[in-house]
Order: C-alpha cells, then sequence, then structure tokens
C-alpha cells in the first residue's frame, strides 16, 4: 500500500481525536495515525492535511523530520517514539504551538538550546533515549507539566527546572543520578516523583517543600537515611523504597497523615519508630527482608492496615497482636 493510501484511509478514519480528555464539550480534533507502517521517511503527502492537531508516527524507522513539518500549524501534539532519530528534530522548535511531544526509545544525544523556544509545552518525553546532559533552556518551558527522562545518561539535572512551577511529574528513573539537588523544593507544584534504579544515596531537606506531593518511587538505590522533612510531605499517599540502605526511620514519619503504601523491603532496617502507629491512613506495610528483632506495638493501631509483610527477618520476635490485626481482616506474613 503507498504512502497516499495510507494517509487517505487514515484521515478517513480518524477525523475525529483518539486522544483522551477531561474536557466533555471539546470539539474533535483531526488526528493521523501512521504508526508501525515500516517507514523510513515522513511522506511529503502529509502536509496536504494543515487542520492536523495530532500525528502518531510511532514504531518506524523515520531518522529525521523534515523542516516542511511546519507548516503543519495547527499542529499540538506530535509523537515519533520508537523510531531511529539521533537529534532532537529541529524544524519542531520552530512549531511554538506545540503542547505535546513524545520521541522516546530513538538515540537522541542531546538537546539544542532551542526547546526553550517551545513555550507552550505541556508534555515532554524523551524516557530511553541516550541524552547525558540537559540544556539550562529547559527551565524556560514554563507550562510543562510533564517530564519524562528514564532510562538516559543523566547524572544531574540543570539548576534551571527549579523554574518549572507547573511540573507535576518528573521521572528519572534508570539514569546515573547520585542525589536530588538542594534546589529541587522549589518544584512545589510536584505531585509524583519517579527516581528508582540510580545510585542516590540520600535525600535533601528541601524535599520536604514539596507540598504537593503525593507519590515518590525511589526504589533500586543507596538510599542511607531519610531527612526529617520528610515528614512535612502531608499529602504524600505512597512511599517506595524497596532495596535501598536504609537503617531507621526518623521519628516525623508518623506525621505523614495520608500515606497509604509504605515499601521498605530488603533494606537495613533495625528499628522501626513508634510513631508509625500515628499513620492511620496506612493500608499497606511492607518490612519484608530486614534486620528487625522488634517491633513497636503501636502498629496495632493502624486501623486501616490491610497488609503487613515482616518476612525474612530472621531474628524478629513475633508478637502476640499480630492476632488481634489477623482477626480484624489485615493480612500478616511473617
Amino acid at each position: 500500500m503507498n504512502h497516499i493510501i495510507i494517509i487517505c484511509l487514515a484521515l478517513a478514519m480518524l477525523s475525529s481525536s483518539v486522544y483522551a480528555v477531561k474536557e466533555p464539550l471539546r470539539q474533535p480534533s483531526m488526528t493521523l495515525n501512521l504508526s508501525s507502517q515500516q517507514l523510513s521517511t515522513i511522506p511529503e503527502e502529509v502536509y496536504i492535511e494543515s487542520e492536523l492537531e495530532e500525528i502518531w508516527f510511532d514504531d518506524n524507522q523515520i531518522e529525521e523530520v523534515p523542516a516542511d513539518i511546519v507548516h503543519l500549524t495547527s499542529l499540538k501534539r506530535f509523537n515519533i517514539y520508537k523510531n531511529r532519530l539521533t537529534t532532537f528534530p529541529k524544524p519542531l522548535l520552530q512549531m511554538t504551538h506545540l503542547e505535546r511531544i513524545n520521541a522516546s526509545q530513538n538515540s537522541i544525544s542531546s538537546l539544542p538550546a532551542e526547546i526553550g523556544n517551545l513555550k507552550n509545552l505541556q508534555v515532554l518525553d524523551l524516557n530511553y533515549n541516550e541524552l547525558c546532559r540537559l540544556p539550562d533552556e529547559l527551565g524556560d518551558l514554563f507550562n510543562l507539566c510533564f517530564l519524562y527522562l528514564a532510562s538516559n545518561h543523566l547524572t544531574r539535572l540543570p539548576e534551571s527546572l527549579k523554574n518549572l512551577k507547573s511540573l507535576a511529574y518528573l521521572n528519572i528513573t534508570h539514569n546515573g543520578f547520585d542525589a536530588l539537588p538542594d534546589w529541587f523544593g522549589s518544584l512545589d507544584g510536584l505531585v509524583e516523583l519517579r527516581m528508582q534504579n540510580n545510585n542516590i544515596v540520600s535525600l535533601p531537606d528541601s524535599i520536604g517543600e514539596l507540598k504537593q506531593l503525593k507519590e515518590v518511587y525511589a526504589m533500586n538505590n543507596k538510599i542511607q537515611s531519610l531527612p526529617q522533612s520528610i515528614g512535612s510531605l502531608r499529602n504524600l499517599r505512597k512511599l517506595m523504597l524497596e532495596n535501598n540502605a536504609l537503617t531507621a526511620l526518623p521519628e516525623t514519619i508518623g506525621d505523614l497523615q495520608k500515606l497509604t503504601d509504605l515499601d521498605l523491603r530488603t533494606n537495613k532496617m533495625t528499628s522501626i519508630p513508634a510513631t508509625i502507629g500515628k499513620l492511620t491512613s496506612l493500608r499497606f506495610l511492607d518490612l519484608r527482608d530486614n534486620q528487625l528483632t522488634f517491633l513497636p506495638s503501636s502498629i496495632r493501631h493502624l486501623v486501616n492496615l490491610e497488609k503487613l509483610d515482616v518476612r525474612l527477618n530472621k531474628n524478629l520476635e513475633i508478637p502476640d497482636w499480630f492476632q488481634e490485626l489477623e482477626q480484624r481482616g489485615c493480612t500478616v506474613y511473617y
């Protein structure tokens, strides 16, 4: 099937948007889906449809984006993930009306400074590329809400990112970070932080300034301790710390009144503070594979606890109040 037929069929079948939105009264948008068509280049016929708002070029063999793409002046969402790009497409840097770019699963090794031109960008997905550094101009994307940087070769974040007050989601998973910067608390709109599979040893005190933070995924790092300021994260729901080097928790852990999930398995915990009994919203507590010998009886006061796992603590003294938890429906593994 030639490119013209592919495009005509795609436009006929996909003239209304396939992108899920919250606004029920939004008018249908023009979407062109050329996914998985074994394309090595972007067909010239694409530029005929100037009203396009979204294009999908994912899962092809495209190596570059031609300059003519700038003629699509209505384009808001551009998807070209899982292709063969080695550089960030320069024509996109002129398309200041873009709101979403997904260029993940390519081989992009750097971002040009002109990325800062994209003032309307809300989502930037660069997961699974070859990035070693980020330009300071990334901090000029004041409307950016979602930033995906997982599985690159990054070791630091530019300080300019502290200007991203709209940033709600940050993913730096599978990189080479050994710490988060002291200014990290300036990202005060952050709701979800994913930083698992790095070499992070500690968290900055400023993390306590992230008042909107609800979920932290920090598994498979080298975190040795948590700052006292962790207790200031009053909206935190999930704290996932599996496979780190923690030996204890700060007393302030008990201030996380909205916490529902606490995963501490495969650490070096020798004790748990009694303040853990103040986590009245906690549903899941995983303490597997630590060095615990004693559990505070305050855990019995966790009225919403659904599952407690303390297996692989070889010298743990099993308390009688485990039966009390089980009788009220909590699953206890020991």
